[in-house]
């Protein structure tokens, strides 16, 4: 039982792939406003930006599903879904 003056823990706040997906295409858009022509992303990168617990799943997926024809995987880890996930995507050609 606990007592009326112990705190409760925060709850995890539940984000969605969709949000991270958001969120790389802002990234993207971002370097690519500010001159680049590529931008390599890594999951680990993004999952420890949006302060996310175990969801490299998730994460990897969203990535996946931002790319384009020409975009590229640069490293896959063999499950392919881990932090060491890296993906290359390219300016588009209006």
């Amino acid at each position: 039982m606990l007592e009326a003056n112990q705190e409760k823990k925060p709850e995890a706040v539940k984000i969605t792939t969709a949000e991270i997906r958001e969120y790389i295409e802002n990234m993207i858009t971002e370097a690519f406003k500010n001159g680049k022509t590529e931008i390599i992303i890594k999951a680990s990168d993004i999952h420890n930006a949006m302060g996310l617990k175990s969801r490299y799943p998730m994460v990897c997926n969203a990535m996946r599903q931002c790319m384009k024809e020409d975009d590229y995987v640069v490293f896959a880890p063999e499950s392919g879904y881990s932090s060491a996930l890296e993906i290359a995507y390219l300016r588009r050609k209006n």
